[in-house]
């Protein structure tokens, strides 16, 4: 028996114009038509209004996006037809560097369903993580990026490639999984960048004007008439290795005449001499590198890190670590100034006075969380004085998705005649050189506001508990409160009033401490608890502390943190 050919049929002119009609009158394909259109308003509009974006940005209006909140967008981004940029419904961030192109039909979902306890999956709950997209990146069509991946600057992801873990900076990969099949080469004018974990030649630019301020046209003239001294190309060399993860040798170095001259380095160009590139834990190791005491006495500082578990806290930076390192930081601008180690710093009396605190002022973007395990980042600092006693710090921490702002103001304190922390008075060391830092002429105003916000009330409490000091955390090596100790006091006594897991859904955005006195380390500790708010989405706090024996205030906080759900 023959099996009968059939056709598509052909409709006339007239039947497809009742056609048309048809369907412009029937009501299932209006409705079908208004769930459309409830769909990219759900998945477009209203969850890209939440993320975070960034200019001159170029998106399919048929891109999909889920948990905006969660997504940040960097500068110039192309993101094509039918993609998927998911983020994960608690903490799973997804975040696109500057310039990344993302190809139509790609997935990238910062959460997987968990499938094996025995319910059926959609039931089950998912396991997040961030996915990081650095600058420059291509995504070709139909690739897949899954939880917890990284692709690094200048990468190129294959069509139909599925990423699971991290891509070098620079390489092309291809498959399932995805794995290098070359390395990609980006030429500009003179300066040749083969990519091996290095950045694109315009980074590199913009790295050395960021490190020694130097206007472009200047970048030809010679080294003494662009205004750079041997303290900026100490800095300078320093930041680029570590950035790079290249070693500079000293042969290259010597020979630079102009600023321009480290563009055509050969270790940083790729050329046949090229230096080999250091193991990260030799180009930057987690302990810091600091600068000598020459360049630190001139009233700045720099140090370089690799972000690992010591400086880690929560999955970010660890902000009981930022703290101690930024003390750290500010007394060794302070030390090196005065010519004396703390131990031996000193009134005109012969009296030791002791470093203290009187306010630390932290800002993150996006939040301490923004910073990653294994990123290189940098804090550069500078110190100013206002009289002989009080000292300003100002504090630039620098990462390739976060950045921090924080300045620390200290003054000088020594034991009063019953010689408990309690008695403490104001002290003023002996300077040997005052032109090393001249005074200002005026108070900053950070330190006005100081002063006006010890004179107010903080007003009536909504919530109070006691805290017990935790003499191995909370005591400094001299016996008193820790000035690095209070924002994890504070963050207890939060997660008191909020409940169980408060700090695990939430990151620190900024928190602004003022330290108005001390206390003995057995004293008990009183938090109060003065406003809560919720500001442009974020979590306000304003909070006090203070002496249990006598009612004295101690400190007071604002703190701003951002919700991870």
């Amino acid at each position: 028996m023959t099996t009968p050919k059939a056709h598509k049929p052909r409709l006339t002119r007239g039947q497809r114009f009742l056609r048309l009609l048809g369907s412009i009158f029937d009501p299932r394909a209006i409705g079908h038509m208004a769930k459309i259109v409830n769909f990219y308003n759900t998945t477009h509009v209203t969850e890209l209004r939440q993320a975070r974006r960034g200019s001159g940005l170029h998106i399919s209006p048929t891109a999909s996006f889920a948990n905006g909140r969660n997504i940040e967008i960097g500068n110039r981004v192309h993101i094509g037809a039918g993609s998927f940029v998911w983020a994960g419904p608690g903490r799973g961030r997804i975040i696109l560097g500057d310039d990344a192109l993302i190809a139509p039909g790609v997935m990238l979902t910062a959460a997987n369903y968990r499938f094996n306890d025995g319910s059926p999956i959609n039931d089950q709950a998912m396991d997040e993580a961030d996915i990081t997209i650095g600058r420059d990146v291509w995504l070709g069509y139909g690739a897949v990026v899954l939880a917890g991946a990284s692709i690094g600057d200048g990468a190129i992801v294959g069509a139909g490639a599925v990423v699971r873990d991290s891509i070098p900076a620079g390489a092309i990969v291809a498959g399932n999984p995805a794995r290098v099949i070359g390395q990609r080469t980006i030429r500009t004018g003179d300066v040749h960048v083969i990519a091996q974990g290095a950045v694109a030649d315009r980074d590199l630019l913009r790295l050395i004007a960021d490190e020694v301020k130097i206007d472009p046209a200047r970048l030809d003239l010679p080294l003494d008439e662009a205004g750079i001294d041997s303290f900026d190309l100490i800095s300078l060399r320093m930041a680029i290795e570590a950035r790079l993860g290249v070693g500079i040798p000293d042969r290259e170095w010597a020979g630079i005449g102009s600023v321009s001259d480290i563009a055509r380095l050969p270790s940083l160009a790729g050329g046949a001499k090229a230096a080999a590139p250091v193991r990260a834990a030799e180009a930057v190791p987690s302990a810091q590198v600091r600068l000598a005491p020459a360049q630190v006495a001139s009233g700045k500082a720099q140090r370089h890190y690799m972000l690992n578990m010591p400086q880690m806290a929560l999955s970010g930076l660890g902000e009981s670590w930022l703290f101690k390192e930024l003390g750290d930081i500010h007394w060794a601008m302070i030390t090196a100034f005065l010519q004396s180690p703390s131990s031996g710093i000193a009134d005109e009396t012969g009296d030791r006075l002791y470093a203290t605190f009187t306010r630390i002022l932290l800002e993150a973007t996006p939040s301490l969380r923004g910073f990653r395990e294994n990123d290189l980042f940098d804090i550069s600092s500078s110190l100013e004085r206002y009289g002989a006693g009080m000292f300003f710090g100002l504090h630039h921490v620098n990462g390739p998705q976060a950045t921090c702002r924080a300045r620390t103001m200290s003054t000088f304190a020594k034991y009063g005649e019953r010689g408990e922390n309690t008695s403490l008075i104001k002290g003023t060391p002996l300077i040997p050189n005052p032109e090393a830092l001249p005074s200002l002429d005026t108070l900053p105003e950070f330190g006005a506001e100081y002063r006006t916000r010890r004179a107010a009330d903080p007003g009536p409490a909504i919530f109070e508990c006691d805290y017990e000091i935790l003499p191995p955390h909370d005591i400094n090596g001299v016996g008193l409160l820790y000035f690095a100790a209070y924002p994890t006091v504070f963050d207890l006594c939060f997660e008191r009033f909020e409940g169980k897991g408060f700090l695990l859904g939430h990151s620190t955005v900024s928190k602004d401490i003022l330290y108005f006195a001390n206390s003995e380390p057995t004293e008990t500790l009183v938090f109060r608890l003065h406003a809560r708010e919720m500001e442009d989405g974020l979590l306000l706090h304003t909070a006090s502390l203070s002496r249990k024996s006598d009612g004295k205030r101690m400190s007071e906080i604002t703190s701003l943190k951002r919700p991870l759900v």
